[in-house]
């Protein structure tokens, strides 16, 4: 027979056990979802940077086309935030997933991904397209003329085009400039991916 004393005891380590088990499953979740963020950018960079390589060598120089895909494939590669997402919150079980939940994880993903797809662009500029920004400028230019712009617009387009290819010859800056192009579309996706998963009650069996 358990005195009083003893009975007092009994809630302290019932109490000290669930903390402990609940500092363990968090600690399990939380390394679920690093995985999973891990395995999704990854897929996500890879994937932008694969259309990246494969569109250069089969657009060429049509800017036009090559800038349509870039950001299609943009998209196409950051559907995997919306898939995280949803594996993440059914792993959550029938509990409640706010908004910021997902959000955290789409923000993760996409800068894995912009990471991935920053390193892939200066490899391939590098080393098959040094002069991609002067090619780029050129097109700007024709296309200006080709609207029949004037003599004095066309120059002004000339010395912000001189000055735009002078400034991607810092590395900072043109890290900066490619990062620029993929994070924000890699926000987009994952605030309607976290609006869309995103579940305020507990969900009854």
């Amino acid at each position: 027979m358990k005195t009083g004393n003893e009975l007092d005891l009994v809630p302290k380590y019932e109490n000290k056990y669930h903390h402990i088990l609940l500092i363990a499953f968090k600690l399990f979740k939380s390394t679920i979802m690093k995985k999973k963020v891990i395995l999704y950018g990854s897929i996500a960079g890879f994937i932008v940077v694969a259309i990246m390589f494969v569109s250069g060598f089969f657009i060429g120089e049509n800017m036009a086309a090559g800038q349509a895909l870039g950001y299609l494939s943009m998209f196409i590669s950051l559907s995997t935030i919306p898939l995280a997402i949803h594996e993440i919150r059914k792993e959550n079980g029938n509990g409640p997933f706010s908004f910021w939940s997902g959000f955290r994880v789409g923000l993760l993903i996409t800068l894995i991904a912009s990471v991935i797809y920053v390193m892939g662009w200066m490899f391939y500029s590098e080393q098959y397209a040094p002069d991609f920004e002067e090619k780029y400028g050129q097109a700007q230019i024709e296309a200006k003329i080709a609207e029949g712009a004037s003599e004095a617009e066309i120059d002004q387009l000339k010395v912000e085009v001189g000055k735009t290819i002078a400034l991607l010859k810092n590395p900072f800056i043109k890290i900066l400039v490619t990062f620029s192009e993929i994070f924000p579309v890699g926000l987009l996706v994952s605030l309607l991916g976290a609006l869309f998963f995103m579940r305020r009650k507990e969900l009854t069996p």
